[in-house]
């Protein structure tokens, strides 16, 4: 029998496996450096704004409404996470391990996701404006309606990702490793070199969008007859 080749998902493709009713409310703390929490809810009452410990882990965990704006929590592993309405303004998660997790309506200005590895992620209607994601690895991410404004995604890859109904202007993919990423349907303006976007899917109406910074960069003179 000959092989059959199985076409390959762009975007998130495993669903987060959490059981909400099997998650117990926990509180914000105290959190320190090789924390673990599982199996827990955490609410508005869960106040981690500010708070610095790395290298923790959250599992089968399901924060709503919880504060994380400004802490610090390098090296954090998420696994099987829903994250919804959440505040993560200016959190630095450099180097986080993201294995089936949700972000969903978060609030993610500037949050710092460099050098992380994110697979089958999902951040549905989050705003990630300014956010950095340089020298980030995403493998089947879905982007989806948020707004990612000045986004950096330099020196980064990216393979199997999706950016749907996605506003990105002024993004940053210079050096960046692009396969089957698709941009269709989305704003898409870059504030860095074009041939950044090798490896894309773009749409004709996205195309003549760039066409002028590509023959900018190809040296090419376009001018009336």
């Amino acid at each position: 029998m000959g092989s059959r080749r199985t076409a390959r998902v762009i975007g998130a493709t495993a669903p987060v496996d959490v059981d909400l009713d099997e998650l117990a409310p926990a509180g914000g703390g105290p959190f320190e450096s090789g924390f673990q929490v599982e199996d827990a809810r955490l609410g508005p009452e869960a106040d981690l704004a500010g708070v610095d410990a790395g290298s923790g882990l959250f599992a089968r965990v399901r924060f709503d409404g919880a504060r994380l704006g400004g802490s610090r929590m390098r090296g954090v592993s998420l696994s099987d996470v829903v994250a919804q309405r959440v505040e993560g303004s200016n959190a630095d998660w450099s180097g986080a391990s993201m294995t089936r997790v949700e972000w969903d309506d978060a609030r993610l200005t500037g949050m710092q996701f460099a050098e992380a590895n994110l697979r089958d992620v999902t951040f549905r209607n989050c705003k990630l404006d300014f956010a950095n994601f340089r020298m980030a690895t995403l493998s089947h991410v879905t982007f989806e309606g948020c707004v990612l404004d000045e986004s950096d995604f330099a020196e980064s890859r990216l393979e199997y990702t999706r950016f749907s109904a996605c506003q990105l202007r002024a993004g940053d993919f210079q050096k960046a490793r692009l396969s089957c990423v698709d941009f269709r349907g989305s704003e898409l303006e870059l504030c860095s070199s074009v041939l950044g976007l090798k490896g894309a899917i773009v749409s004709p109406l996205q195309l003549m969008v760039l066409s002028a910074a590509l023959a900018h960069e190809a040296e090419i003179d376009v001018r009336e007859d």
